[in-house]
């Protein structure tokens, strides 16, 4: 769906750096984005460390974290932040409510397969921040790298 989405958005004419992938934000982005990405962490690891959270049943394929890490987490921001901002910025959807806000529903949405009402509100949370961090500081990098460490670290202590 990606390389799909990425052909349409350049058939389209929507430019590497509409789809935030650009120099201009990196260092804001990549700031932001760790902070953030430490602050989930720890609100991950205290709840795991503390036994709230379910057992880890980790996935059974061997390279699942590979395909997560760099695969996975980098297509759902590209999809549910950089083409979808281009997106509502070229119909004229500029505020930041409504980009936000329509980022973090069909991200969190994504992730109903999980059946799981925690799982939507947590994503639907982390939706709106990492929504907010892209709206400020429009950078691919910066929410690709925060989603594929703190998904990794979610899956890997059973919170997904």
């Amino acid at each position: 769906m990606t390389i799909i989405t990425f052909g349409y958005d350049y058939r389209r004419g929507i430019s590497l750096k509409e789809l935030g992938f650009r120099r201009d934000t990196l260092k804001d982005a990549l700031l932001l984005n760790t902070a953030v990405s430490l602050l989930f962490v720890i609100s991950i690891l205290v709840p795991f460390k503390a036994g709230y959270l379910r057992a880890s049943a980790p996935p059974e394929w061997e390279l699942f974290f590979v395909y997560y890490l760099f695969i996975s987490g980098p297509s759902q921001e590209f999809l549910f932040r950089c083409n979808l901002f281009a997106l509502m910025r070229r119909g004229n959807l500029r505020g930041p409510f409504v980009q936000i806000m329509l980022s973090a529903v069909t991200f969190s949405f994504l992730h109903i397969i999980y059946n799981d009402p925690l799982i939507l509100l947590v994503t639907f949370m982390a939706g709106l921040i990492w929504g907010w961090i892209y709206y400020r500081c429009p950078n691919f990098w910066g929410v690709a790298l925060s989603h594929s460490i703190v998904g990794a670290i979610a899956i890997k202590v059973g919170l997904i």
